[in-house]
C-alpha cells in the first residue's frame, strides 16, 4: 500500500518550513496518485523543494547560503541522493496552464471528494454520489459529464478521494503559480469548532475518513469493492498523533 508518513511533532513546532514540506509531499500524491504518474509527483516535489529556497530567505529569515545548504541537504535525503533529486527535476515536466495543469487537477480531485464524502455519509452507490453531485448545477459548474466522472475521473483519484474529501472542510488562498499551498488552508467558517486548523487539520482529517471507511466496511452494492481500497489507496500515517 502507498504510504505517506509525517511527524506530527515537527507540525506542533510551527515551523514554517515543514508545514511546507509537508503540503508539497501531500499534493504530489493528491496531484499524481497513480504509479504511471510517479515521474510527475517526483518532478513536482523536486521543482517544489527548489522553490521553497526562496521562501525560505523571504518568510523564514534564513540568508541566501543557509537557504541553499538547507536546500541541498533537504533535497540530497528526501531523493536518496543528488542525482535521485536531479533526475526528478529532468525527468518529465508539469504544464503550468490546461490540460494537466495542477489547477486542473485539482479540479478532478474535488470532484473525487465531493463523491468520497456522499459514499461515506450516505452509503449511496458510485452513480448516486454522481447524480447527487451533479443535481442542481449548471453545465459551466460541472464542466463535465456524469460518464466522464465515472469512467476516468473517479477510477484516477479513488486513492486519494479521502483526502480530496478532507480538503472539501478548508478554504484554500488564491492560487501562487503552480504551488498546491495546503499549508496555508484554513478550515471553513461552518466547521471551525469541529475541525484542526492548518495542514494538520486536514491530515487529521484525511486519516479519519481512511480509518473510518474501513471500520465501517463500506463496500460498493454491485461489485462489492470497498471504498478505501488498501492495496491502492494513500494511507496517511501521523507518528506522535
Amino acid at each position: 500500500m502507498p504510504e505517506l508518513v509525517f511527524e506530527m511533532e515537527l507540525l506542533d513546532l510551527q515551523d514554517p518550513f515543514a508545514s511546507r514540506a509537508v503540503a508539497i509531499d501531500l499534493a504530489g500524491a493528491m496531484l499524481f496518485p497513480r504509479k504511471k504518474d510517479l515521474k510527475k509527483f517526483l518532478h513536482y516535489k523536486a521543482v517544489y523543494l527548489l522553490e521553497s529556497i526562496s521562501f525560505l530567505v523571504d518568510t523564514v529569515g534564513y540568508s541566501p547560503e543557509a537557504a541553499g545548504a538547507f536546500f541541498i541537504k533537504k533535497a540530497t535525503d528526501s531523493f536518496n541522493g543528488w542525482n535521485n533529486y536531479m533526475a526528478a527535476v529532468l525527468g518529465t515536466r508539469i504544464p503550468q496552464h490546461g490540460k494537466g495543469a495542477p489547477e486542473s487537477i485539482a479540479r478532478h480531485g474535488y470532484i473525487a471528494g465531493a463523491l468520497f464524502r456522499e459514499i461515506y455519509f450516505n452509503e449511496v452507490s458510485l452513480k448516486g454520489a454522481i447524480k447527487t453531485f451533479t443535481k442542481d448545477k449548471t453545465s459551466s459548474e460541472i464542466w463535465t459529464s456524469e460518464k466522464n466522472i465515472m469512467n476516468n475521473i473517479w477510477p484516477a483519484y479513488k486513492p486519494v478521494a479521502h483526502i480530496w474529501a478532507a480538503m472539501l472542510s478548508f478554504e484554500m488562498p488564491e492560487p501562487d503559480g503552480r504551488y498546491f499551498a495546503i499549508d496555508k488552508a484554513t478550515v471553513c467558517a461552518e466547521e471551525k469548532d469541529i475541525v484542526p486548523e492548518g495542514i494538520s487539520g486536514v491530515l487529521q482529517l484525511a486519516k479519519m475518513f481512511y480509518d473510518g471507511a474501513a471500520e465501517k466496511g463500506i463496500v460498493f452494492k454491485n461489485t462489492h469493492r470497498p471504498l478505501v481500497d488498501p492495496e491502492t489507496a494513500w494511507k496517511i500515517v501521523l507518528n506522535g498523533l
